[in-house]
Parts: structure tokens; sequence; C-alpha cells
């Protein structure tokens, strides 16, 4: 997350000089800008491995404990930046809707990935967080998270 506490007012009530001032602001956009190119190259190499990733060496729709953890803490991860986000670089109101639409894409992605299968019962652990994220995102008022 690039910014946890940026956007919140000071103790005193006043607001945070990343705010305030237009070439801190300009930095942290660079920053986030950057970042997010790395999360969509990522996104890109999930994608581009799925079948890998998902499939493994085991029967169809069995994925390794090592891929779903670290799909686990990758879905977590991205509820804590969009906490950090959603209110700027990731709300459905900012105006650049190519954010929102990767971002709910990458956490689809995630979601399909770790599914277990067509037979599956129950959610993954990595699931649930990305199906929290989506619900959260939803009830920020985004349309591509429903």
């Amino acid at each position: 997350s690039v910014r946890p506490s940026a956007t919140s007012p000071t103790s005193a009530g006043k607001t945070s000089p990343i705010e305030t001032d237009p070439s801190l602001s300009a930095q942290r956009q660079h920053l986030y800008d950057v970042a997010f190119v790395v999360l969509m190259r990522f996104c890109n190499f999930l994608r581009d491995n799925e079948k890998e990733i998902g499939d493994g060496d085991g029967p169809v729709g069995y994925i390794e404990t090592t891929h779903l953890q670290v799909l686990a803490k990758l879905g977590q991860g991205l509820g804590r930046l969009y906490e950090s986000c959603k209110d700027n670089e990731l709300s459905p109101h900012n105006g650049n809707s190519d954010s929102e639409i990767n971002f709910v894409e990458l956490v689809t992605l995630i979601s399909s990935i770790a599914s277990g299968g067509s037979g599956a019962k129950f959610l993954t652990q990595a699931q649930k967080p990305c199906l929290d994220l989506l619900k959260v995102m939803s009830m920020n008022s985004s349309p591509l998270a429903f």
C-alpha cells in the first residue's frame, strides 16, 4: 500500500502534508502508478501460467498447498491495498476506471486459479479473501465487483 494513513486527518484535525502539497501528491501518484504496473505484470504472469499453477502435477482441479498459500497471502495483501486506495486510485468515481477494472480482474483470476476444480464444495483459503474483497468493493459502489 502506498499510504495507509496519508488521507486520514491528523490528531489535531488538520489534513496531512500529502493532501496539501502538490509535489508530494504527484510523487505518491507516481509511486502508485509504478507499483500498479508491476502488479499488472504479475497478473499477466498468473494468467499465462494459470493451467500450470492450478493443476500442478496432481489430478485435474488440484492445486498445490504452497501455491494455495501464496494465492491466499496475495488475496489478503490486495485487500489491504484496496483499503488504502479505495477513496482515491481505486475509487469507481475517480475517472480512471482502468485501475479498478484491472484490479477486479486480478482478484477474480486469483479466485479462479484457487478454485480447486469444478467439483469443489467449499471455498479454498485463497478464495475467501478474494470474495471478501469483492464484497467490500461492491459495498463501496463498484459495479465491476458484482
